[in-house]
């Protein structure tokens, strides 16, 4: 590259404030990377987020586990509803998943999904 300028365009640099300089750029393009970094999580977790969480045939604490991570990930994105499968059966894990979301701070609402899109087979869940 070949740049032309007149002799009185021309200063002549400190060489501490430039090196001082030229620190804090790269600083602040280290943070802004952390920054970019964080985004593509962001980004990554968003592209593989999934509003229905199927839990038939886990144990009760496995789903709780499952479903707790589910809420903070959905909160962490944004998300204010969700959708649960825990199938019909007997309705233990039903209950027990209810249970959890009537003292789970983060959970508004939930109530059970209509006949045509599978009833009492599903829990739908509105966040604060």
């Amino acid at each position: 590259m070949l740049l032309t300028l007149p002799i009185n365009k021309i200063q002549k640099v400190n060489k501490q404030i430039y090196l001082k300089q030229q620190k804090n750029k790269k600083s602040v393009k280290a943070k802004n990377t952390q920054l970019n970094t964080i985004f593509d999580d962001i980004n990554t977790l968003r592209a593989q987020f999934s509003y229905q969480l199927d839990l038939r045939g886990c144990r009760a604490d496995e789903a709780l586990n499952k479903l707790s991570k589910h809420i903070d990930q959905a909160r962490l994105l944004g998300e204010s509803e969700l959708s649960i499968l825990h199938g019909k059966g007997d309705g233990i894990l039903k209950t027990v998943l209810r249970d959890y979301l009537r003292e789970c701070s983060e959970v508004e609402s939930f109530k059970a999904a209509a006949v045509e899109f599978g009833g009492e087979g599903i829990t739908k869940i509105k966040l604060r």
